[in-house]
């Protein structure tokens, strides 16, 4: 699991709880939502009413015009926190990881190996270094290919 999966699952709860009726506390709505989006890799994957709504005021006015009924705004959460939450529970992998990283070893490059670990470790923390390592990695795999 990802470190941060309870509070995304968190998250989530206190939407849901606020569009069907609760009253829920702003300030833990502030603290979830500013911990997920300072997570370079999940704020891509929040929902895009977490990113506008500042406070749970703010997103009572977005909601409650979306959707007339709880069920309809329950089912629309669920859906807009499912790549968050998928992403969290498999520990912040993504589905190639694994298979890329199997290919890479049989591939039998150290640099290419390298190349692609340091991708990986960067993925979360830093973005920009993580697509240089990607670029790297694709040239290495590129002139492995072309040596006799």
């Amino acid at each position: 699991m990802h470190p941060l999966s309870e509070e995304a699952e968190a998250l989530q709860n206190i939407l849901v709880s606020q569009a069907t009726g609760g009253n829920e506390d702003d300030t833990a709505y502030l603290k979830l939502r500013r911990t997920i989006l300072d997570d370079p890799t999940l704020a891509t994957m929040v929902p895009r009413c977490v990113n506008t709504c500042r406070s749970l005021s703010q997103f009572w006015q977005f909601i409650k015009n979306k959707y007339g009924t709880y069920a309809e705004r329950r089912t629309y959460l669920w859906d807009e926190f499912r790549p968050l939450l998928n992403y969290v529970e498999k520990g912040g992998s993504s589905p190639a990881d694994h298979a890329v990283t199997g290919a890479i070893e049989r591939f039998d490059s150290e640099h290419v190996r390298v190349a692609w670990t340091k991708s990986l470790e960067r993925r979360t923390t830093d973005p920009e270094g993580a697509i240089t390592m990607a670029r790297t990695l694709l040239e290495s795999v590129c002139k492995h290919s072309l040596e006799p």
